[in-house]
């Protein structure tokens, strides 16, 4: 019942409305019909502007509060400049009240206040619940509330950036701020940025955190090994870069790293990745690894039939990288006849040679 009525009052719904039929119908007066159309033409507008502001994923709930606060000239103000959606009404921006009703569940609308009400600790508050970046509006009294800042790096991990230096360095607030981001740990105190056991929960989050830590923790192979495992590329390097030298060359950590980044592989001295065994090794970690055509084993039939292999046997046990794989398949493929023509004409060429030799003699 109560979605039949919601529908009723849809726009495309209250355009086929004609209040002229209600007229006739007994039990209707002109007083009632009249208050009808009245609620329907009010109803109408209201949503008009909240279908008009769905198209800039504006919530149902978020347009209806701008509607109460703009009024019937929402449409005509957005079509005017579309970036006074942010700040769409000196109203909403300045009045407290309708401010902390706006950013319920929308925390982010804090952006588009008056600076005296982000500065406003009850609005702060709200904002915080959804939004953890609202903490770098927060007076100095709010970035020192353990609570406070929980919330917010509970929200977004590198909300700890606003969080007063004493929270900084306070292993709860941290490591939850880890947990949710683990590049939080860019923003820790010194301390805890050597601290194992925080440093394994930001890897863990995120492979990138190790860039932050201490060098002697950049050196343990446990962290590291946790570091490389589930990263994605994010940046220009892999994360292996951020490992010491000693780690860049430990095998067991190098095929771990390139079971996630195969482009680790560009970190690793040659005398590694030319030793032929390491790369069997290699393959049957990741057969993609042989697409880097800068590697030895790239142009080696042999580990290329290897990986051939490898990637079959992939595909029959999952479909999810059926493109890429079959993409690889044949990219060695050709690779493979590249050679074996290249050692036909190696061998015409040598049998030319001792045939030009006999003939001399």
């Amino acid at each position: 019942m109560q979605e039949e009525f919601q529908r009723s009052l849809e726009p495309s719904y209250l355009k086929t409305v004609s209040m002229d039929k209600l007229y006739g119908i007994k039990g209707l007066n002109a007083d009632k019909i009249e208050r009808m159309n009245e609620f329907f033409s009010t109803e109408w507008e209201k949503w008009n502007t909240i279908e008009f502001l769905s198209q800039f994923q504006i919530s149902t709930v978020i347009a209806n509060r701008i509607y109460q606060a703009v009024g019937k000239d929402t449409i005509e103000i957005v079509k005017e400049n579309p970036y006074t959606i942010r700040y769409m009404s000196e109203v909403v921006k300045n009045n407290k009240d309708i401010a902390l009703e706006a950013i319920k569940g929308e925390g982010r609308l804090i952006e588009g206040l008056s600076d005296e009400l982000k500065a406003d600790k009850d609005i702060v508050i709200e904002a915080l619940k959804t939004y953890g970046y609202a903490l770098q509006y927060a007076d100095e009294e709010l970035r020192s509330n353990p609570k406070v800042v929980l919330d917010a790096v509970n929200d977004n991990g590198n909300a700890l950036q606003y969080a007063s230096d004493e929270l900084k360095a306070n292993e709860e607030v941290v490591l939850v701020a880890v947990k949710n981001n683990g590049r939080a740990l860019g923003y820790a105190s010194k301390e805890l940025r050597a601290n194992y056991d925080i440093v394994m929960e930001a890897v863990k989050s995120n492979g990138y955190a190790l860039k932050y830590t201490s060098k002697e923790l950049r050196n343990n192979k446990e962290i590291v090994k946790e570091a490389v495992k589930e990263s994605e590329y994010e940046e220009y390097f892999s994360v292996l870069y951020y490992a010491s030298r000693d780690l860049q060359n430990d095998k067991d950590i190098i095929l771990t790293a390139i079971k996630s980044d195969i482009n680790s592989i560009y970190l690793v001295s040659p005398q590694i990745t030319d030793n032929p065994e390491f790369m069997k090794e290699a393959i049957k970690a990741t057969p993609f690894i042989l697409e880097i055509e800068e590697l030895k084993a790239s142009h080696d039939k042999d580990m290329l039939v290897l990986a051939i292999n490898e990637l079959k046997e992939m595909q029959e046990k999952s479909e999810e990288r059926k493109v890429g794989i079959e993409f690889a398949i044949e990219s060695y493929e050709k690779r493979i006849e590249e050679i074996e023509k290249q050692e036909k004409k190696s061998q015409i060429t040598q049998l030319e040679e001792l045939k030009n030799k006999k003939q001399k003699q």
